[in-house]
């Protein structure tokens, strides 16, 4: 979208490098069975929250629209994890 021109989602391309190494370390803690997995997998939900909001303020881009869709499909799905791993 930058290279099109849409400079106001700099901000937005910056955050979902970040939010994707999140969701990379919350990975890689889980599949090393981390005591610092749980932690991690509420931050990563918190991030995927973040994510879904900042891509909303494009309502009318269908791209930015699934990137939401999917961030919060990410931050449900940490929600659920995190519950099951508490147990």
């Amino acid at each position: 979208m930058l290279s099109e021109g849409k400079k106001e989602h700099q901000a937005t391309e910056g955050m979902c490098a970040d939010f994707a190494e999140c969701c990379k370390t919350c990975a890689t803690l889980f599949a090393r069975n981390s005591p610092f997995f749980q932690p991690m997998l509420d931050w990563c939900g918190k991030c995927c929250k973040k994510g879904a909001t900042a891509c909303k303020k494009y309502p009318d881009d269908k791209r930015m629209n699934a990137c939401a869709k999917s961030c919060l499909e990410c931050a449900k799905q940490c929600r659920d994890t995190l519950k099951l791993a508490q147990k």
